[in-house]
């Protein structure tokens, strides 16, 4: 039986290899070798279908060259399988075509500029086959580009429905690249059943199975989106990573299950674009009724939220300064509701930057930073320093704790407009066992807090923006869902977890007590 990946740095559809003769190891290595021939998967058995009905469905591209299928997940990021993109040493000439049936015409391009793989991918197992990528320019949503949601934590696709696999692949062996988008539907096949078929392989929790003979998962492109109706649209359930050399044969294909992936999830809040959150069911806010709440700038661009917790000493999250080598190009805005405003408001010049020390940013465990101003927050109108809470809060599904989180962030999903005016929204506190139960207790952490409801999210208040809880800072804004309000809670830096509590003391000797 022949196996072969359908993408590595370039997708792998025509050549296979025996794995029973080779070990895994070396069955990669070989083809690496020959990469030039690794072209592209094929649709076996689907039809040609306009990009407005898969709008999320976009190129992944070398030197102009396509390479693998991606699917458009937010403003600015879109997802891929990790060995579409493992090779790359550098991201010069890797761009994404989106917005057009067409593979050749009538799209538009963007450039990318981050490449963030599952930090538990496996390269031979084909493990976590996960990858996000940011590009420079936002995905300005029309008819031919939108995002696609992801899979919920859990999700599992219902009986008797089929889920769709699209691409530009190979429509026969050795044949030419589709020059038109094709979508086939294919059956998933249980994981029993996969692995008994695929037995030299491991069909790991992490992968869903799919494709029957004369219709098959090689058929989208490595990368590709394996989507299932949803609200009269789609939900990303998986995407194309491994199969059969004679696509549509006996052999399911293999997909990354996406809703186990959850380094998609927080590369997506946690990235650049993310700085600037968006407020979900906020209000606006006058910055007397949170004289402590700052705007971090980058070049005298808003950034990120912050807050001051000092005379001398802002707070915010270490991802969103973790990229400065040196503070030189950052400022902070203090003593104004508008963001805009140039008479309006104090700048303070920022003279160090002070990471968590085990701050880590694939995980974003210990996400915090302390921030060292030129000057004194002190005697400024509308400046004042905000108290550490020092202990956990308790709050249950039935006496929930209601607390504030404020910022300038991005109001529409699709907008790179920041609002000029402050705004503000009330949120309950999610309890730990909750929140780590849908987000999964690996990705939840100690140091972190959880905080949000439908319609109401904390992904509004700018990522190092305040979570505030009885006039007390409780947490700093770090990561959450892609869809801002939706079940999946926001979550936070907590302020008075061990590890953050042990940090901040050592450069504030007072900073659990009030300012």
């Amino acid at each position: 039986m022949r196996a072969v990946v359908l993408s590595l740095g370039l997708l792998c559809a025509v050549v296979g290899l025996s794995v029973g003769q080779e070990t895994r190891r070396n069955f990669f290595d070989f083809l690496f070798d020959v990469e030039n021939k690794l072209q592209n998967g094929r649709i076996v058995g689907g039809s040609t279908v306009s990009i407005a009905r898969y709008p999320f469905v976009a190129s992944l591209r070398r030197y102009s060259n396509h390479i693998c299928s991606v699917s458009v997940i937010s403003t600015f990021h879109a997802a891929t399988s990790a060995h579409c993109t493992y090779s790359f040493k550098s991201l010069t000439g890797v761009t994404i075509y989106a917005g057009s049936t067409s593979r050749t015409t009538g799209g538009r391009i963007f450039v990318v500029s981050n490449n963030y793989i599952h930090p538990e991918y496996d390269p031979d197992t084909f493990d976590l086959d996960v990858a996000v990528l940011r590009v420079k320019t936002a995905f300005t949503p029309n008819t031919n580009i939108a995002a696609i949601p992801l899979a919920p934590v859990g999700y599992t696709i219902p009986d008797r429905v089929l889920p769709t696999v699209t691409g530009w692949g190979r429509t026969s062996s050795g044949g030419s690249l589709s020059p038109s988008l094709r979508a086939v539907a294919i059956p998933i096949v249980s994981r029993s059943t996969c692995a008994s078929l695929w037995s030299s392989a491991s069909i790991t929790e992490n992968m869903i199975c799919a494709g029957s003979k004369g219709k098959d998962a090689c058929t989208g492109d490595s990368g590709g989106a394996l989507v299932v109706p949803s609200n009269n649209y789609f939900i990303l359930a998986g995407m194309v990573s491994w199969g059969s050399a004679s696509c549509g044969s006996e052999y399911p294909g293999v997909y990354v299950q996406l809703w186990r992936s959850m380094q998609v999830r927080r590369n997506i809040r946690t990235s650049e674009p993310r700085m600037s959150g968006r407020i979900v069911g906020g209000y606006e806010t006058n910055i007397s009724s949170v004289p402590f709440q700052l705007s971090l700038r980058r070049v005298g661009y808003h950034v990120c939220g912050a807050s001051v917790v000092d005379t001398v000493f802002a707070i915010t999250a270490a991802h969103c300064v973790a990229s400065d080598t040196s503070p030189e190009f950052i400022t902070l805005k203090a003593g104004t509701s508008n963001r805009t405003d140039t008479e309006d408001g104090v700048i303070f010049v920022v003279n160090e930057i002070i990471l968590h020390p085990t701050y880590n940013p694939s995980t974003y465990h210990n996400d915090v930073a302390l921030l060292r101003i030129e000057g004194t927050f002190s005697g400024i109108e509308n400046v004042s320093p905000i108290a550490f809470q020092t202990s956990l809060i308790y709050s249950s599904t039935f006496h929930p704790v209601y607390c504030s989180v404020s910022g300038w962030g991005v109001s529409n999903l699709y907008s790179n407009s920041l609002p000029e005016i402050l705004r503000m929204v009330r949120i309950p506190l999610v309890p730990y066992t909750e929140c780590r139960r849908k987000w999964s207790p690996s990705v939840v952490s100690h140091s972190m807090v959880c905080a949000g409801e439908p319609r109401r999210d904390a992904c509004n208040g700018d990522s190092g923006g305040p979570l505030v809880c009885n006039n007390k800072l409780y947490g700093i804004v770090s990561w959450g869902a892609t869809q801002c309000g939706s079940s999946f809670p926001g979550v936070y830096t907590a302020i008075p977890a061990k590890d953050i509590a042990d940090f901040l003391s050592q450069y504030l000797p007072v900073a659990n007590e009030e300012p």
